[in-house]
């Protein structure tokens, strides 16, 4: 059964809204009366945004959490006796772009006739209580097991440029609808308290990571990173096919290729040790040497299946950043991949190329890396769409690849017009004290980094308060860094030994800073 309110006792009619922010409608269905709400005109719901339905009646109250997809699909209307009230925040996209934007809707509400007053969320009124991104996971089991859909749960951070990629070009594009409609999408702030339950459930550690679920809950299949929009599509219309990675087979009853793939699969998925029996079978096998190679790279990290996995490949997989990792320590490796990088550019598109021109650039001798970076940085502002929300994922790679070729204004200058885009959000004003800091212009580094930490949350509030401090020791003002750390680590909320969550990751980061300016001190 759906989380939601059911029945109703009065006939339906239409809904009459002034120019809204939302729009809507109420529907008979099976002799219920159900209530759909949408964006207005050139918008839609968010299907996997927090929404909040708020009734008040003189048969009593009700606050409801749910998905957008349950407002758009309809929500059943509950038993009313008299006038009611109904109030809906939402968060809404527009049609063919990727800006979405919380809204609002106020409802009168009664059984003979209803007046419908809608009113867009003021600018200035804060958007719904981003914990509610928890209840909404929850509705989404339930949706799920309702409809006997699969969960997509989506780990990402505001401050993630992959993430925000993934969100433009596949989550939030209407015109990638039709790829999600197998499944109920659900949201997961990384950065927030309410994650780490969820986060440690599927050891979740890297951002993107998107986790396909069975209604029950057991994972099937994982993706972590940010492959591109084409590779996000395939996976999602293989994923429901595969083995479950939470019910995993006997590594006996699968072929060399089919275990080979498993073994990717969970090396991926950082589980190395359950990919071990899965590359045995493969191994033993004959099944595709090219395949077992990218198995025996991620699984083993050998270097013999690294150069040859680089050698057969005809385009460059995300294996390749392991192969990277290899080739400082084994310089044939690194010869593999100086040779094949040529090669692969002519089979890619800019923001692939960029990063294969990065991958070369570090390979290169240290006189040769900045114009290596230079390249990097122009071939991925040719690929820019000029829209900011589509783009807006690579403009902080896009300042490092700057800053690497010699260019410390352009990245500075990059980072100042996307905080003044997006000048209430965290992640631009963090890059640009980075920034700033890097060229000395410690004054200016303070402002953004307060600027930062005044906009952050969570773990990204951590990660910004030890960038502030960083700029206040350069500064020589050591005892207000001490007591800025201070009070931070004095009010921070720990998880629970054992968690697998990276928040311990950025509470250690911070207690090492202060460590080190006692140190300092002596």
């Amino acid at each position: 059964m759906l989380p939601l309110l059911l029945g109703a006792a009065f006939a339906a009619g239409p809904l009459d809204p002034s120019p809204p922010a939302l729009e809507a409608a109420a529907r008979t269905r099976k002799g219920a009366v159900w209530l759909v709400v949408d964006g207005g005109p050139g918008e839609h719901m968010a299907p996997d945004g927090p929404a909040t339905v708020t009734w008040s009646g003189a048969g009593g109250s009700a606050t409801l959490q749910v998905l957008g997809a349950a407002l758009a699909g309809g929500l059943p209307l509950p038993n009313l006796s008299g006038a009611a009230t109904l109030s809906v925040q939402a968060v809404v996209c527009e049609d063919g772009g990727t800006q979405c934007r919380p809204a609002s809707g106020d409802w009168s509400v009664s059984g003979a006739g209803r007046s419908i007053g809608l009113r867009p969320l003021a600018p200035e009124e804060p958007s719904p209580d981003p914990s509610a991104a928890t209840v909404a996971l929850a509705a989404a089991w339930g949706v799920a097991q309702a409809e006997d859909r699969l969960v997509l749960i989506d780990f990402g951070a505001v401050w993630c440029p992959p993430c925000n990629l993934l969100a433009a070009e596949v989550l939030h594009d209407p015109d990638d609808a039709a790829a999600l409609e197998g499944f109920v999408l659900a949201e997961v702030d990384v950065d927030r308290r309410e994650s780490w339950p969820t986060k440690d459930r599927y050891a979740v550690g890297g951002y993107p990571t998107l986790v396909v679920a069975r209604p029950d809950g057991t994972e099937i299949d994982r993706l972590v990173g940010y492959p591109g929009q084409q590779a996000v599509l395939t996976w999602l219309a293989e994923v429901a096919a595969r083995p479950a990675l939470g019910d995993l087979p006997d590594p006996a009853t699968l072929g060399a290729d089919a275990a080979a793939q498993l073994a990717v699969r969970l090396a991926t998925a950082d589980r190395i040790d359950d990919a071990r029996p899965f590359l045995a079978v493969a191994a033993a096998g004959g099944g595709d040497p090219t395949l077992l190679d990218q198995a025996r790279l991620l699984v083993e990290a050998d270097p013999d299946a690294a150069v040859a996995a680089i050698t057969a490949a005809a385009r460059p997989g995300d294996w390749v950043w392991s192969a990277l990792d290899l080739a400082s320590e084994h310089p044939p490796v690194a010869a593999a991949l100086r040779a094949a990088v040529p090669r692969w550019l002519a089979e890619v598109g800019p923001v692939e190329g960029a990063d294969l021109l990065y991958v070369a650039a570090r390979l290169a001798p240290a006189e040769q890396q900045p114009a290596h970076f230079a390249a990097a940085a122009a071939l991925l502002s040719s690929g820019l769409s000029g829209d900011d929300a589509l783009d807006r994922g690579h403009w902080v790679g896009l300042a490092h690849l700057y800053a690497d070729s010699g260019r410390p204004d352009r990245a500075v200058a990059l980072m100042q017009r996307a905080a003044s885009i997006y000048p209430d959000e965290f992640t631009f004003h963090y890059a640009l004290a980075g920034h700033l800091r890097a060229q000395g212009d410690l004054e200016a580094a303070r402002v953004a980094a307060r600027s930062a930490v005044d906009r952050a949350y969570g773990d990204n509030r951590l990660r910004a308060v030890g960038r502030l401090a960083d700029v206040l020791t350069d500064q020589g003002e050591v005892a207000v860094a001490r007591a800025l750390l201070d009070e931070v680590l004095s009010a921070v909320v720990r998880p629970a030994d054992g968690t697998r969550v990276r928040t311990f990751r950025y509470i250690d980061a911070l207690e090492k800073r202060r460590a080190a300016l006692d140190s300092e001190a002596d």
